[in-house]
């Protein structure tokens, strides 16, 4: 992630990025890097990642022939939302790497997906910003209950019109959407806290001790107490 102006150096010609931006770069890649403009602030964010199978249809990226890639995100929702993925990522890489990779790998692959829905070299239309709008919603409101109905209106669409767009664009429906980030939310503190499991399913919004762990064993591979006690002894 890019913020300022940053040129690339490269042996056939050069890249002049004007932030904000995100760019990939292929391995072994030859650029000199250029920060910034005198006088001008910048911030670069980055990590080295080996990227899992799953993720090669989000890393078909407009890669130049020295092997780097740049998409500008034009829509100020988006960005926040990459931006806020790829610096939880970080926090969390720093905190305690060994014990949360997976979870810093969620978020990188989440902004992955976000940022496939803007990139040039794909066949599906950019999404939509109040579709960021509603997902920024449940981040800030994931314990309460959240119903299409209040969604719908937060973002100014119709019970229908909304439910529609969202599953075209995320491919998921509202209340899936909702599940994913609160079992997500769940897995963090399940790492960070030693609370109970089942005070920790009360505590991203489950009601149902047995429904909690049936569902974060479909997105995890592991029950809530088998995710903790392995993560914490390796």
């Amino acid at each position: 992630m890019l913020r300022g102006t940053f040129q690339f150096l490269q042996p056939t010609h050069d890249l002049v990025v004007t932030s904000p931006a995100f760019f990939l770069r292929k391995p072994n890649s030859p650029y000199t890097l250029n920060t910034g403009i005198e006088g001008e602030p910048s911030e670069e964010l980055y990590a080295l990642f080996t990227p899992a199978d799953h993720w090669q249809p989000l890393l078909r990226w407009p890669f130049n022939p020295e092997g780097i890639a740049v998409i500008e995100v034009v829509d100020e929702e988006l960005r926040r939302e990459v931006i806020k993925c790829l610096h939880e990522a970080l926090q969390i890489w720093i905190a305690q790497p060994h014990r949360h990779s997976e979870l810093a790998s969620n978020l990188l692959e989440r902004a992955l997906l976000l940022l496939d829905g803007v990139n040039p070299e794909q066949q599906h239309h950019h999404r939509d910003s109040r579709i960021f709008k509603a997902i920024d919603y449940m981040r800030r409101h994931y314990r309460q209950e959240i119903n299409i109905t209040s969604l719908s209106r937060h973002v100014g669409l119709s019970p229908s019109r909304f439910a529609h767009l969202f599953r075209s664009q995320m491919n998921v429906t509202p209340k899936q959407q909702l599940e994913l980030i609160r079992l997500d939310v769940a897995a963090e503190k399940l790492l960070v806290t030693m609370n109970p499991v089942e005070e920790i399913g009360f505590s991203v919004g489950f009601t149902n001790p047995a429904h909690f762990s049936t569902r974060f064993k479909k997105r995890f591979n592991h029950s809530p107490r088998h995710y903790r006690a392995f993560h914490l002894r390796s």
